[in-house]
């Protein structure tokens, strides 16, 4: 089973958050966030990283609501010194090989330093939108 990660936007903000957690979810809606659809999937984090399967760290930040999406284990520490808090393992993924991507899609994943905003998309053609709304590229985050 996979856990199908759904898109949400703070009207207030701007910002964006991904969930597949139903609490969440509901607590998101009923909040004001507003749903955006499906995002991607990730595979549950039971089982740690075997079989080329990298967990995915969720990290916020309380100060602008930023939640911030990484495999990496040394980011997940440098993000909790500038103030983001540990939330867990979102899932696991496949982490990008040097080979490429083929028969996979990739999450890509964007910064807009003006807000401090991580942003994923899988969506390629949204992906050429961003750098126009003031995103950075900071390149493939991982695969499904």
């Amino acid at each position: 089973k996979t856990l199908d990660q759904n898109r949400f936007v703070d009207p207030l903000t701007g910002i964006h958050t991904f969930s597949a957690d139903s609490t969440e979810i509901a607590s998101l809606r009923s909040s004001g966030w507003k749903e955006e659809g499906y995002a991607w999937s990730l595979l549950p984090a039971a089982g740690g990283e075997s079989g080329g399967l990298i967990e995915v760290h969720r990290l916020y930040n309380p100060n602008n609501k930023d939640h911030l999406l990484t495999l990496n284990d040394a980011e997940v520490t440098s993000a909790k010194n500038l103030g983001y808090l540990y939330e867990g393992v979102a899932g696991r993924a496949l982490s990008i090989p040097s080979s490429g991507s083929s028969g996979f899609t990739v999450v890509q994943r964007f910064f807009k330093p003006s807000s401090g905003e991580h942003l994923y998309t899988a969506s390629s053609a949204e992906a050429a939108t961003l750098p126009g709304l003031g995103f950075v590229s900071e390149g493939a985050a991982w695969m499904f």
